[in-house]
């Protein structure tokens, strides 16, 4: 057991690339993040999700502009959902509606608009939940899927000027995403680890933004307080990292960059209902060049159960997938 954790964390760490990307790490239109950690395996479910994510930056002073100071609030409502066509396989899908502001000096800037549609298909390598002889539970899950170009990047100011990549609802290019999730539990007590790698392509524009990993390690434990009340703590840190951005073949400076927050969150479930509520801290970050600096995110879900196998709370099988920092 301690081995194959150890291999878990070390793919994740690994699988961060040394020269990463700033905006990406703060929030912006392609969202990328995490379901989280939820219950009743292999329920259906449909949801929506609350993100806000805060940072502030700084321009140096150029032949053309004076230097200035941002602050930039990106603010995301996700649909999602989860579907069992299969004992073995969930199918998870969400749909972003964008909500960006940008606030430099005098300058406020504002975007709203339909994102990149999501899904992801994962498969359940080992789940020993449901099995009264062992007192250490495991799940293993491994999946791929897709993000599309759903969302608008070719938004325009009154004059007719483009907007930056960062503040458009969507990428414009079609991504492709890689992960892994792992559970183990003892009683009410547990620990996640998942990381998730998501390789982007370039869009119309000659514009692809950094590849993004991020990976997360957290602690949960699980408590019936009524016959049909449930509570799911959750503690933790997660790593945000992509590299830097390819505009005409040419790397874009201030771009690239990584993050490590601190992960706190309560999640409370009443029957078939459930609502939670995330908060993400900065520990330590190195975003565009050192010029940005996120504040934190903020994240709260309600969802909806039902079909398929009903349960108690536990066992806990978790999701990952699109409140993280990264852009795309």
């Amino acid at each position: 057991m301690k081995q194959l954790l150890f291999l878990l964390l070390a793919g994740a760490v690994l699988a961060v690339p040394r020269d990463v990307r700033a905006c990406d790490v703060c929030g912006c239109s392609g969202g990328g993040g995490y379901f989280g950690i939820l219950p009743q395996f292999q329920r259906h479910f449909a949801g929506m999700r609350w993100q806000e994510r805060v940072l502030d930056s700084y321009h140096p002073a150029s032949s053309l502009e004076p230097a200035a100071n941002a602050r930039s609030t990106f603010r995301t409502l996700d649909i999602w959902g989860r579907w069992y066509p299969l004992r073995r396989v969930q199918v998870l899908a969400f749909v972003p509606v964008h909500f960006f502001e940008q606030n430099e000096s005098t300058a406020l800037i504002k975007t709203r608009g339909l994102g990149d549609a999501t899904i992801i298909a994962n498969y359940t390598l080992l789940n020993t939940g449901d099995s009264v002889m062992r007192t250490w539970k495991h799940s293993l899950q491994v999946g791929g899927g897709i993000k599309l170009p759903t969302g608008r990047y070719r938004l325009t100011d009154s004059d007719g000027v483009r907007y930056h990549a960062n503040l458009q609802p969507g990428t414009g290019s079609t991504d492709a995403l890689l992960n892994v999730i792992y559970t183990l539990r003892r009683r009410s007590l547990g620990l996640q680890v998942d990381a998730q790698t998501r390789l982007n392509t370039g869009n119309a524009n000659r514009y692809r933004f950094g590849h993004r990993q991020n990976a997360a390690i957290r602690l949960f434990w699980w408590k019936n307080i009524g016959r049909n009340i449930s509570v799911l703590p959750r503690a933790g840190f997660v790593l945000d990292a992509a590299q830097k951005d390819v505009w005409y073949g040419s790397t874009q400076e201030a771009t690239g960059g990584y993050a490590t927050y601190a992960d706190l969150g309560l999640d409370v479930y009443l029957g078939d209902f459930a609502v939670g509520a995330g908060f993400q801290t900065p520990v330590w970050s190195h975003l565009g060049d050192g010029l940005v600096t996120p504040k934190g995110n903020l994240s709260v879900t309600a969802t909806w159960m039902f079909g398929g196998k009903k349960a108690a709370v536990m066992p806990v099988v978790p999701t990952f997938l699109n409140v993280s920092p990264l852009k795309n």
